[in-house]
């Protein structure tokens, strides 16, 4: 039945129209308070970007780590709208690591001061990770961390995480609200972790930087050392060429009066046969004018025997003066096979002469005793020249210097021997002086140390022997001694690496020169 009295239509209209009301006002308030959360939302958005802006242009490398901490925790509270923000720092003292006092605060009444500085925080693991673990508390039901932290620390609704730098804790950022937040009836939420978090890894890179920055600075100061180091160690090392030039030098200037002593016998002979030539010259003219062929023949002869000594003896020489050229030469020598037994002979010979120019009254007995199955020897020869010939002086130094000192029924006396053992070459200089004291056996081969008096040894003699042995050859020196007795200087050269080449080495010495060479026994 249809309704045709106007006053029910009518309600009918009312009610459908107060029911889109109804609908239109549930939607609007609906619109109003998503409208106010997205207001909300983008206000601390806004306040998130605001405070990080301010501390990335407050947090430099250079600020100290102090003045950052004490700078977020007021601009936390200032622009975040917190009532109360902490940092934690790990209590050295507890030993635990997982104990932290709180150090900065912002938000606290001044009573507060001495319970917080009191306050000890044990954090579980967990919280002390990388991986985004965050410490959040609202209204619910709470922990025994965030008990404690209510009790010590006073904040009742708070965000809690690390500051993690290199995946450990450099701190504990705790910061909240006492009551709830009108109109959201919520003190925290998302952006307010999202925004702390985001503060906690702006600390974090920029201590970071700080370390990075620490590091370069070291690594520059330890470059600019290593240059200063660098030009240091090159001075020392042209110092150090000087001093062992100035001692090779030395050396020399101690040997004039052998070299010449050695030079002059060699002239002697070649000057003498070019004599015998010239007579033999006169007397080959005189039988070629008889026609005596036979006579011309032998004293042809003659002549020829005559150049070839004087030829060995001039060739003597030369060796001698090439010797010494090596032996003053500057830089590193060069490796060949060396007769051993030759360049021990030359060196006493020559270290004999000229300690006899300097002493004539001191009268030394020498005995060699050379091994001749060893052959040629791989070394640096000028190098072991200035070895032997240091060691021979030393010894004639010795001697001379205890028959000085007035002792009777003494004889100076000086050995020098080579030995082929089953690993090495064996070279010994012995003397009878005045041996070496044990409290400064230790010591002989240290840069600069000697027993000689100012201005007759630098002290660079056996330290520069022991180098070149033991470095230089892959050998040892050492010496074996009991004071007021003797002293015996020992290198041993190894087979392997000195280029040992056994065998006998036959020798071509003049019958003459041989004579002259051969057990000097000198009685005055």
């Amino acid at each position: 039945m249809e309704m045709n009295n106007p006053t029910d239509r009518l309600q009918q209209e009312l009610a459908y129209y107060k029911r889109q009301l109804d609908q239109l006002s549930g939607e609007a308030i609906r619109s109003d308070f998503a409208l106010s959360s997205l207001r909300h939302e983008m206000k601390q958005k806004q306040e998130a970007f605001a405070i990080l802006s301010h501390l990335q242009q407050a947090f430099t490398v250079t600020t100290p780590l102090e003045t950052i901490f004490r700078t977020v925790v007021k601009a936390i509270n200032l622009q975040l709208g917190m009532d109360r923000t902490l940092i934690l720092l790990p209590d050295e003292t507890a030993g635990t690591g997982d104990t932290f006092s709180a150090k900065y605060w912002s938000g606290y009444p001044d009573t507060a001061s001495s319970q917080l500085e009191k306050a000890a925080v044990v954090l579980p693991p967990q919280l002390l990770q990388a991986g985004g673990h965050c410490l959040f508390h609202q209204k619910a039901t709470e922990d025994d961390t965030i008990r404690q932290i209510r009790q010590q620390l006073e904040v009742n609704y708070f965000v809690g995480l690390p500051v993690l730098v290199d995946h450990r804790p450099l701190a504990f950022m705790i910061t909240g609200r006492q009551f709830e937040k009108i109109p959201f009836n919520a003190p925290l939420n998302k952006s307010d972790v999202d925004t702390i978090q985001a503060i906690a890894a702006l600390i974090s890179q920029t201590v970071q930087n700080k370390n990075m920055l620490a590091l370069r600075l070291q690594m520059e100061e330890k470059m600019q050392e290593n240059e200063v180091i660098r030009k240091i160690l090159d001075e020392l090392r042209a110092t150090q060429a000087q001093l062992i030039q100035r001692e090779k030098m030395a050396s020399l200037g101690e040997l004039t009066a052998g070299i010449a002593h050695e030079i002059q016998n060699p002239l002697n002979f070649v000057n003498n046969f070019s004599e015998v030539n010239a007579d033999l010259m006169s007397e080959l003219k005189e039988a070629v004018a008889a026609g005596d062929m036979i006579e011309v023949a032998s004293l042809a002869e003659d002549i020829l025997r005559n150049e070839e000594k004087i030829l060995h003896h001039g060739k003597r020489a030369d060796g001698i003066v090439k010797g010494m050229l090596e032996h003053s030469r500057q830089g590193a020598g060069e490796r060949k096979p060396t007769d051993i037994n030759a360049l021990l002979a030359e060196c006493l010979q020559l270290s004999y002469h000229g300690f006899r120019a300097k002493e004539k009254n001191c009268h030394v007995s020498l005995e060699t005793a050379l091994d001749d199955s060893i052959g040629d020897v791989e070394m640096v020869a000028q190098d072991i020249r200035r070895v032997l010939l240091n060691l021979l002086n030393n010894a004639f130094y010795a001697v001379c210097q205890k028959q000085l000192n007035g002792h009777a029924a003494y004889t100076p006396a000086v050995s020098v021997r080579t030995q082929y053992e089953k690993d090495a070459i064996r070279i010994s200089v012995w003397d009878n002086g005045t041996g070496v004291s044990s409290a400064i056996l230790n010591k002989i081969f240290q840069p600069f140390f000697t027993t000689k008096p100012t201005g007759v040894g630098t002290g660079l003699g056996l330290s520069l022997s022991y180098d070149i042995i033991t470095k230089g050859h892959g050998g040892e020196l050492f010496v074996q001694s009991k004071e007021g007795e003797y002293a015996e200087f020992v290198v041993r050269l190894p087979v392997g690496q000195a280029g040992f080449t056994q065998g006998l080495h036959a020798r071509a010495l003049d019958a003459d020169a041989q004579g002259e060479e051969e057990g000097i026994v000198d009685n005055g």
